[in-house]
């Protein structure tokens, strides 16, 4: 998980750049913006329901839903680019290319387990084994900002609250622990789609250098994420398939830094 979080900070840098290099050869204009950033900050994900499916040598141990599962607080760390464009309301709508990156993890804990144990109707508090998802989205949003203090010297305005909608992709690394007499870890991945809408406040440094602070609201569609583990039961050596079914609704707030050109 450690060598793949390094990956994923080098994609995020790679496609910022690019972006960046992209836009650097945009018309320009009295009104007209470029700029890329990078950010840090938290994000917080609600308590989820998960739909769960265990099989153990394929006998089905358990089918149904964990209620309520709680996510800790985890850091996020971001990079964006993009564009004002000088035709458009005098150039405060723009684009902006959005990726980043943050770790949901949900420890072991007891919930609600509705459903069938071993064929039998189930609903009774239950500790559940701990899942980590590490999530990487590239995403696009369209931005609307309205500048305040405007003068001589910052003839774009010193001061800009802005807002944001958009959507793009969302990928879920995770890893679970599955219980036979012994823990056993296993992982595996999906890429669904997820939408977002943000608000934030940027203000000028300089006329190319400037502080945001923003706040992020991220829905994601259902990952299906398929877990196989070898381990024993009772000493006798099995195979164990688990499905864990969950999408993720989350805030994020932090700050950054961001270059205008």
């Amino acid at each position: 998980m450690k060598t793949r979080a390094w990956r994923v900070v080098a994609v995020m840098a790679a496609a910022v750049v690019v972006v960046g290099g992209l836009i650097v050869g945009a018309p320009r204009s009295a009104l007209a913006q470029a700029f890329a950033g990078v950010y840090v900050g938290s994000s917080y994900a609600h308590d989820r329901d998960i739909e769960e499916k265990l099989t153990i040598e394929g006998i089905e141990f358990f089918d149904g839903t964990l209620e309520d599962v709680e996510a800790d607080t985890s850091v996020i760390v971001g990079g964006k680019a993009g564009y004002f464009f000088p035709g458009i309301l005098q150039g405060k709508l723009g684009v902006e290319l959005d990726v980043y990156h943050y770790r949901p993890e949900m420890d072991r804990q007891t919930v609600r387990r509705r459903g069938s144990l071993l064929g039998a109707p189930f609903d009774e508090d239950d500790e559940i084994e701990r899942m980590l998802l590490e999530v990487t989205a590239v995403t696009l949003n369209a931005l609307l900002r309205l500048p305040f203090l405007v003068g001589s010297d910052f003839p774009r305005g010193r001061l800009h609250p802005y807002f944001g909608i958009g959507g793009g992709l969302f990928v879920a690394n995770a890893e679970v622990d599955i219980a036979l007499d012994e823990r056993i870890e296993a992982d595996d991945c999906d890429l669904k789609p997820g939408v977002q809408a943000l608000a934030g406040l940027m203000f000028f440094l300089t006329q190319n250098i400037a502080l945001f602070a923003e706040y992020k609201f991220t829905h994601t569609a259902e990952f299906d994420l398929r877990f196989r583990g070898s381990g024993t039961v009772a000493g006798i050596p099995v195979t164990a398939n688990e499905r864990r079914e969950v999408g993720l609704t989350s805030h994020h707030w932090y700050a950054g830094l961001a270059f205008h050109w």
